[in-house]
Formats: C-alpha cells, sequence, structure tokens
C-alpha cells in the first residue's frame, strides 16, 4: 500500500497531489450537503400525508352529525300579482 502510494506520488507531482485531495474534499462536502437535504426536506408524498392528517384533526375536533340531514326550509309563499 505504501508503495503504490510512493509510486503515485512520484508520478503525479505535488501539485496534482493537491488537486486530487482536494477534488475529493469537496466531493465528500458536497455529497454530505445533498443527502443533509434529502433527509431535512420532506417529500411531496411526505407533505400530502401531514396535510392529510392535519385535516383529519381538525374533523375530529368538529362535531359529527351523525348523517342526519336537516330538513330544507321552504320560502314562505309571496303574493303574486296574478292572484288578485
Amino acid at each position: 500500500m505504501a508503495s503504490t502510494l510512493r509510486r503515485l506520488f512520484a508520478r503525479l507531482g505535488m501539485t496534482e497531489i493537491f488537486i486530487v485531495i482536494a477534488a475529493l474534499v469537496f466531493g465528500v462536502l458536497a455529497g454530505g450537503v445533498v443527502v443533509h437535504r434529502l433527509e431535512a426536506s420532506p417529500t411531496s408524498s411526505q407533505e400530502q400525508q401531514q396535510q392529510q392528517d392535519e385535516q383529519g384533526q381538525q374533523e375530529q375536533k368538529k362535531p359529527k352529525s351523525h348523517g342526519h340531514a336537516k330538513p330544507a326550509e321552504s320560502p314562505e309563499p309571496t303574493d303574486s300579482p296574478e292572484s288578485d
């Protein structure tokens, strides 16, 4: 392992080694940022589920009507000019 690194270092030189190390560091940091954002931001399906849960909680707070509808009140008859 050590001899392989020495050969690689001898072939590339000091500047190229720094470039490779910098690229690896930035790649790791960028990957960490992407993973962090994926874990932190909810997906659209999770947002929909959360909205449905909130709506369900609001509906539970409201009294239930038990499916009975109130009878529709008919408007009072008005005198029409034709009935005179």
